[in-house]
């Protein structure tokens, strides 16, 4: 199987609503007005900040305890190295954006970091060193004497030889290639078949490839004794002991088998499954200077660490509640602002995710094994409850209640309404199915019950992305050609947008058309909105490192729900009415001061100083943006019963100064009383504040995320 993916999967998305205890309930601010423009309002499936983990390849831990990983979306092939401190939170991240994939990952005694990487689509490899911070300081093996075709993975020796394992027969032949501290190559002293993953070396130099062992002189001096389906990783921890990875054939045999420094079998641990410490497909193993074992489970988005006797203790980044998603690829919501998200993750999800209109998890089902729909991509919902999900693995659309009850499918059949790799489904105005197949290169539109009627597009492009106006257009994405094209009712040739606001289209993947007619494109570039003319509007507020979006839809009044795979999360943006906020099990406090201080957290640019201050006390605390971008202070005391006036202050390292707010807090005094999820609270606007769920208090303002709560004693 290798380390190389072999399926395609869209991966990406991890939801995550900020819920924590509080007693406050926002008072509506006078100046909370509805504005043309969308604002974001607020993220449901994740932070924005890409923390989460998609398909780890391969892990490294330098002496400090830092964890390094070198991270995939399968769905595009970028790649990302993201480093985690010894608690487990995300420290940084740094992308590879040379078009390589990267097999391997090492770091050394200066935390430099050693990424084994090729190019995939021919022989052409080389292994980059960065600095702990993702500055790129050398690259080793790209040409001349021990250039690489395709390393797959690379080792650091104690004297800082860099070890690599060239997995192609094309150039000097697979083996173990050697370089020095300075990248400068000194031999090939192993031999080797092509298949090969596995590298470690230990302190006296000797080379351990999957099981076997190596003197210093390229000598075989032992085997490691065991049955192995797919070993993809070894290490040697610093009193000698061996750890080996098996990945395993999908189905069954993986694990971790330990040997002690005479190469006898100790034990194995990690067996298959996805439970806390069961492995399912793991591709990389590293082990600390204390003895932790390190393991990139792959097809389940997280790292496992055991204990050095292969004691389960935690991981880094994995599915954490039911409410988690990996791989959002596809949104739809339905007239009561529930939202159903297509969630795939190998092996693990594969499901349709169901969350309220406050963004609050409700369940998740999956499509009977029956239907054959292995892997669901885009969503669509029908005003009756009907649920349409396209699925390109199997050249289908399945039909779905909301409970998850399967009705039928169509598009196999041959002729007319055939579907090769239909990848998004959207409903027009009449209940008529439009179904864009990126095999075929057109769209479909199909009668709700799958009876073909018509086909759009020439059968040439990439067509991706579908959505109807209330007039019965249809816009589509043409990822190939870089423009989505709109044809009216009839199946004729409307219009055709390369370029928005003077800037080319560079790879539109979503279209959406909202109930107003503001047409919203994602690219490269971001989101734009284009009003019902096609005249450019705006560009809407996006999170770090998280474009672009695949899919998008909007709901009754008007907002907008973009997917964000690298962000593991889905964005919201609109003017929210009051029927938009609700929350449930918030305990509003009989007339009492809040025996708590208030602790207030946001996201800032890194290095920024943020400064609350409650002007109607006055009180203020201070915090500074940590490299994560994350901000939390305290104030020193509590907030009595009355009306609060709050301002957040951010000055950014440039010496830019942001002021948000000013924001109206009410604390309640009056019966104690349990908000319902009926129970309207505020309205959102371009700078105002809702209750989301369980009693988080959220901000938005102009694009920025801030959220503050009272914690009572």
């Amino acid at each position: 199987m290798g380390k190389t993916l072999k399926h395609t999967k869209l991966l990406y998305l991890v939801m995550a609503i900020v819920s924590v205890a509080a007693n406050v309930l926002p008072t509506i601010p006078a100046w909370a007005e509805s504005t043309p423009v969308p604002s974001y309002i607020r993220s449901i499936g994740g932070d924005g900040t890409s923390k989460n983990l998609v398909s780890p390849l391969a892990v490294a831990v330098d002496t400090s305890g830092i964890v390094y990983i070198a991270d995939q979306s399968i769905y595009d092939n970028s790649y990302r190295i993201v480093e985690y401190a010894t608690n487990g939170s995300p420290l940084r991240q740094f992308g590879i954006t040379n078009g390589y994939k990267i097999e391997g990952i090492a770091v050394d005694a200066d935390q430099n970091v050693y990424v084994a990487e090729w190019t995939g689509g021919g022989v052409g490899g080389q292994v980059e060193k960065y600095s702990a911070q993702g500055t790129l300081l050398q690259t080793i093996g790209a040409s001349g004497a021990g250039q690489l075709a395709k390393p797959t993975s690379v080792a650091i020796g104690a004297d800082g030889s860099v070890y690599v394992i060239e997995g192609h027969n094309d150039l000097g032949g697979a083996g173990v290639m050697v370089y020095g501290s300075d990248g400068t190559y000194t031999g090939k002293p192993i031999g080797l078949g092509t298949n090969t993953f596995g590298i470690a070396v230990d302190s006296r130099g000797y080379i351990y490839v999957d099981t076997a062992v190596y003197d210093t002189t390229g000598q075989q001096v032992a085997s490691l004794s065991g049955s192995y389906t797919d070993p993809t990783g070894v290490t040697v921890a610093s009193d000698g002991s061996i750890y080996v990875l098996d990945a395993g054939d999908g189905t069954s045999g993986m694990k971790v088998v330990q040997y002690g420094s005479d190469y006898s079998l100790v034990r194995q641990f990690g067996q298959g499954g996805h439970d806390d410490g069961s492995l399912y497909v793991p591709y990389g193993i590293a082990v600390g200077a204390n003895g932790k074992v390190y393991v990139a489970d792959t097809y389940q988005g997280r790292v496992a660490i055991y204990s050095a006797d292969g004691t389960y203790l935690t991981q880094v980044d994995g599915f954490a509640a039911a409410s988690d998603l990996q791989s959002p690829v596809g949104v739809a919501v339905d007239n009561n602002g529930n939202m159903y998200v297509s969630d795939n993750t190998a092996g693990v999800h594969n499901r349709v995710a169901v969350f309220g209109s406050d963004g609050v998890y409700k369940r998740s089902f999956t499509i009977p094994d029956g239907a054959n729909a292995a892997y669901p991509y885009g969503i669509a919902v029908t005003a009756d409850g009907l649920l349409y999900v396209a699925d390109p693995n199997n050249g289908q659309v399945d039909i779905v209640k909301t409970d998850g009850t399967f009705v039928s499918s169509f598009g196999t059949a041959a002729g007319d309404g055939h579907l090769s790799s239909p990848t998004d489904v959207t409903v027009g105005p009449n209940g008529d199915i439009y179904v864009a197949d990126v095999g075929n290169e057109k769209v479909t539109q199909f009668h709700s019950d799958g009876t073909y009627v018509a086909t759009y597009g020439t059968g040439s492009g990439y067509l991706y992305g579908v959505a109807v106006d209330q007039s019965g257009d249809v816009y589509v994405t043409d990822v190939g050609n870089n423009q989505v094209i709109e044809y009216d009712a009839s199946g004729a040739q409307k219009a055709v947008i390369t370029t928005v606001n003077g800037v080319a289209l560079s790879q539109p993947f979503g279209v959406a058309v909202t109930a107003d007619g503001s047409l919203y494109i994602s690219d490269n570039n971001g989101i734009a909105e284009l009003d019902n003319s096609l005249q450019y509007v705006t560009t809407l507020a996006t999170p770090q490192n998280t474009v672009p979006v695949r899919f998008m839809a909007s709901d009754s009044v008007g907002n907008l729900y973009a997917a964000y795979p690298t962000g593991s999360m889905v964005a919201v943006y609109g003017q929210a009415t009051q029927s938009d906020v609700t929350a449930d099990g918030v305990v509003i406090v009989n007339n009492q001061e809040i025996n708590s201080a208030p602790v207030f957290s946001g996201t800032a640019t890194f290095g920024s100083t943020v400064t609350v201050t409650v002007h109607s006390t006055p009180v203020t605390c201070q915090a500074i943006a940590d490299n994560t971008g994350y901000w939390s202070c305290t104030l020193p005391m509590g907030l009595p019963a009355g009306n609060h006036t709050v301002l957040v202050e951010v000055k950014a390292p440039d010496g830019t100064t942001t002021t948000l707010g000013p924001y109206d807090v009410s604390v309640a005094a009056g019966a104690e009383t349990t908000v319902t999820s009926d129970d309207v609270l505020a309205p959102t606007g371009e700078n105002a504040i809702v209750l989301l769920s369980a009693g988080s208090l959220l901000v938005a303002a102009s694009g920025a995320l801030f959220t503050a709560w009272l914690r009572r004693r």
